[in-house]
């Protein structure tokens, strides 16, 4: 369904523009005039009462870490409601991937540890979200990761599983559901496993490998709790994240993360002393308080050397560090020795 609005909805409302549309509806950035305030308004269908309930939910809990739902207005006559919440100007945490379609790890830990401080005081009111994903967590001005988009959470009762009744994310589609049609505290801290997992790796990850194979073989990865490979993370992603992550997506929801202070807890004992990102033209390069890490590899008939290279930050000089330098490696040992040294630059043992 298509609104027809031009630059007012209301008198409450001035449109500044609109931020995205699909099936639900359309969202404004728009000024309210009454509290000369800017937020952001979705504009949804009302087909029965369950409509309701994303503005219900929105605006049940106030915390930082959670986009505010502030009011809801129905027009019976158009039978659409307006839902007015807060506006993140920063967008959400995809316009912050490099070009490559991912966060540096300090990045990536801290909005999930924010992410999961909003999903805390969601289960403590015992609602469930249901579509966590990289397009739902929005930045603030301020810098913090804000979860939004009620559109399918659910509230339950005493926090007992619940049978969503509008639908899924497929890309985040969690194995036990496939047997029991319900989602729980564990399917949320799967979406966040998959969420993380994404953010340092790529967005793209999950969505072409769906592509490539298909719904049904996706979910069958799904359900055997092998959607993730080995080689699906990226090298410089070292042990101590992988373990948090697949442990999060553990197919045996007794294995995972109990709680989404557990799984917070876990990530704010990670020691993460350096990152690895893209220059504007798209170099590889590490970077930690000190030094900025890069490397050379040198091919000769089938053969390689690698040499390692840090700058200092304060004087720019560049020294090579030569306790990683190899000579006429082959190619496995290359790819291991290279992913030891970045790994190396994450978790400070350079």
């Amino acid at each position: 369904m298509t609104y027809k609005v031009t630059y007012k909805i209301n008198e409450k409302y001035d449109i500044k523009k609109l931020l995205g549309q699909g099936n639900f509806g359309q969202v404004y950035l728009v000024l309210n005039k009454i509290l000369n305030k800017v937020r952001v308004i979705k504009i949804v269908q009302v087909i029965n009462a369950d409509a309701f309930q994303e503005a219900q939910i929105g605006n049940i809990i106030t915390h930082k870490n959670l986009v505010k739902i502030h009011s809801a207005e129905y027009n019976q006559d158009l039978q659409h409601l307006i839902i007015e919440m807060d506006y993140c100007e920063k967008g959400s945490i995809e316009s912050k991937l490099n070009a490559n379609g991912y966060l540096p790890l300090k990045k990536a830990i801290k909005y999930t540890i924010e992410l999961l401080r909003g999903l805390e005081a969601l289960h403590g009111n015992s609602i469930f979200h249901n579509d966590i994903k990289p397009k739902n967590i929005l930045i603030s001005s301020d810098d913090r990761a804000m979860l939004t988009d009620y559109g399918i959470a659910m509230m339950s009762s005493d926090k007992q599983p619940i049978n969503p009744q509008k639908g899924f994310y497929k890309l985040h589609y969690a194995p036990e559901s496939f047997e029991t049609a319900c989602i729980n505290i564990s399917t949320d801290i799967y979406q966040v496993g998959l969420t993380l997992f994404r953010i340092i790796n790529g967005v793209e990850v999950l969505p072409t490998k769906f592509y490539q194979i298909g719904e049904e073989s996706y979910f069958e990865l799904v359900k055997s709790g092998k959607l993730i490979a080995k080689n699906d993370y990226l090298d410089f992603v070292p042990r101590q994240i992988k373990m948090i992550i697949n442990k999060a997506i553990s197919p045996d929801v007794k294995k995972r993360y109990q709680t989404a202070r557990e799984m917070r807890h876990s990530l704010e004992q990670l020691i993460i002393s350096g990152d690895w990102n893209l220059d504007p033209n798209g170099i590889l390069y590490g970077e930690d308080n000190r030094f900025k890490y890069t490397f050379d590899i040198e091919t000769k008939q089938n053969k390689y050397n690698f040499k390692a290279y840090k700058i200092n930050k304060k004087s720019n000089i560049k020294t090579q560090i030569h306790k990683y330098d190899k000579k006429n490696i082959d190619i496995k040992s290359l790819n291991t020795h290279k992913k030891n040294f970045m790994q190396d630059v994450v978790t400070g043992n350079i």
